[in-house]
């Protein structure tokens, strides 16, 4: 398998992992107390898989890498289990809105391969 050759810094990797963090965070801010500590371990693993996916996207754009399209169908599956599992920690009443918003997303991200 090729070496994956980083497309973002370090430095700039953490910084888009930190704005998703805030983003997911702002999404989620009406969930109980009880979620909380949960949610913030979800969130980071989503914003983590959100700009790796973004990376590789950019990979394989730029170089046709058929390694990094592997890498990226298989990472995608799990970043829609960790986002099914934050729209699950959701109110009720927001759970719809927020899905149908993360549909759109996940959508989003099939249609650019």
């Amino acid at each position: 398998m090729k070496a994956f050759n980083n497309i973002f810094t370090e430095q700039k990797r953490e910084s888009l992992i930190k704005a998703e963090e805030q983003r997911l965070t702002g999404i989620f801010e009406n969930v109980g107390q009880t979620k909380e500590k949960a949610l913030k371990d979800v969130i980071k693993s989503a914003a983590f898989y959100s700009v790796m996916l973004q990376e590789l996207q950019i990979v394989i754009l730029r170089e046709g890498a058929y390694d990094s399209l592997i890498l990226y169908n298989t990472i995608l599956p799990t970043y829609s289990d960790i986002i099914s599992t934050l729209v699950s920690m959701l109110p009720e009443e927001e759970q719809n809105d927020a899905a149908a918003k993360m549909e759109m997303l996940i959508r989003s991200i099939y249609e650019d391969e």
